[in-house]
């Protein structure tokens, strides 16, 4: 059983973010900041506690995790954990994240 589980919109947010990379940096450096993306979710989906809340920015139960230069948004209170998006630290995350609450 996997230890984690994608939205629809993380699935997104990987397709954009790693096009970019590889355009910017190149395929090699894409691959790299992939791997550790997926190695991140294995690492919450074992030891969830490890986020925080910042229910100053989103008033529900997502969680942070900051895996430079992204975070990672995920729900602990469920099983597997249920990561919500893959979003750049400079982004505007109460604007992006709107519309995934809805």
């Amino acid at each position: 059983m996997s230890l984690y589980r994608l939205s629809p919109f993380v699935l997104d947010d990987l397709d954009a973010l790693l096009l970019s990379l590889a355009e910017e940096s190149g395929w090699d450096r894409s691959m790299d900041v992939e791997e550790q993306l997926f190695a991140d979710f294995e690492l919450l989906g074992r030891s969830p506690g490890i986020g925080h809340l910042r229910d100053d920015l989103i008033p529900h139960e997502i969680y942070f995790y900051y895996s430079r230069p992204y975070l990672i948004l995920y729900r602990r209170d469920v099983q597997p954990i249920y990561v919500l998006g893959v979003i750049h630290g400079a982004r505007d995350l109460v604007v992006v994240m709107r519309d995934r609450l809805a």
